[in-house]
């Protein structure tokens, strides 16, 4: 059964079709659902469909200094689009029953643009997603009250609400076995002190997943996706998605170029540029969090979903903690802590 007719879609748009085809595209890992519409003279066209209760992309707690009264990705996709950024148009909506319709932006995107591509062009294409991710961060360097991603924070109690995450799903789920209750109080301790850590860095306005599957190639340039749960976080967050992505696994030597390359990207723009030690130190606090969160996501994907295949993207994910790992010695007590159970971290 179709999720929405041809007189649905023609009175969502104002357009006139005289038929539609819809295609279910295969979801990622949130429960909103994709569909390919097409006309009757091929003109092409997406449906998000949001379930009632499901406005943001993420299950668990976002704070927010207000309660939305519209759908956050209608919010802040007004918001991005007024100041010139590039995000699909929207096309028609009915908030009561979930419906987006959005222009389409085809199937290009970044991770799909890498695929068996050589080191020059995978540089290529990395460059202008950084470019475009300093872009945003200077086109939204001023609060705007009207944006909800102004109003909502990656606070302490998210960022360890994310720890635990994975002390649940990416150790316990996972294997099955209940942390020993001296190593969890242990692990606690340590996993507070890096979410403080991280909650005293800059902050700005964070994608919160700026990362190739959610940057498309289009009309020559990229265009964001996925942006309903920016919020403001850790200047660096997005660099962290973007590089230290569980889809791609990124030679070390190009790492370090491109980290150069987005500290050069900042400084054309004006933007405050963090001393290279701090910089980097940063970088990598935040990527310990976020790679720690996305195993166990993915466990949690996989036990509460059913669907098992993001699983394949652990290995990844715990490659990135074991080299953030090494890049923070005084945090090797919490490294040790977790290798006891997850053998991807033993050296």
């Amino acid at each position: 059964m179709q999720p929405l007719s041809t007189s649905e879609f023609n009175q969502l748009t104002q357009l006139k079709a005289e038929s539609i085809q819809v295609k279910k595209l295969f979801g990622e890992a949130s429960y909103r659902e994709y569909y390919r519409l097409t006309t009757h003279d091929g003109q092409t066209y997406i449906l998000m469909q949001i379930p009632t209760g499901k406005w943001s992309v993420s299950e668990e707690i976002t704070h927010s200094n207000t309660p939305p009264t519209e759908l956050p990705f209608l919010n802040i996709q007004r918001f991005l689009q007024k100041n010139e950024l590039p995000v699909p148009q929207v096309l028609g909506v009915d908030q009561t029953k979930g419906w987006i319709v959005l222009q389409d932006l085809g199937e290009q995107s970044l991770e799909s643009l890498i695929k068996n591509a050589a080191p020059e062009m995978i540089f290529f294409f990395y460059k202008q997603a950084i470019d475009l991710l300093v872009r945003l961060q200077k086109t939204t360097a001023t609060p705007n009250a009207d944006c909800q991603a102004f109003s909502r924070h990656f606070d302490f109690k998210l960022l360890f609400w994310e720890f635990e995450h994975f002390l649940e799903y990416g150790i316990e789920d996972r294997l099955q076995i209940k942390i020993n209750p001296e190593d969890r109080k242990a692990m606690q301790t340590w996993g507070e002190k890096l979410c403080h850590e991280i909650e005293a860095m800059p902050y700005g306005f964070t994608h919160r997943d700026f990362q190739s599957r959610n940057l498309m190639l289009h009309g020559y340039e990229f265009y964001l996706i996925d942006f309903q749960d920016a919020l403001q976080g850790p200047t660096v967050y997005d660099l962290v998605a973007l590089l230290r992505d569980s889809y791609v696994d990124l030679a070390p030597a190009m790492l370090e170029q491109l980290l150069q390359t987005y500290q050069s990207a900042r400084k054309r723009a004006e933007l405050p540029v963090l001393e290279e030690k701090l910089f980097e130190r940063n970088f990598y606090l935040v990527t310990l969090q976020r790679k720690l969160k996305d195993a166990g996501r993915f466990q949690f994907i996989k036990t509460m979903k059913g669907n098992d295949k993001f699983l394949k993207h652990v290995p990844t994910s715990l490659k990135y903690v074991k080299d953030a790992f090494s890049h923070l010695p005084e945090y090797q007590p919490l490294g040790k802590l977790i290798e006891k159970y997850l053998s991807e971290l033993k050296t």
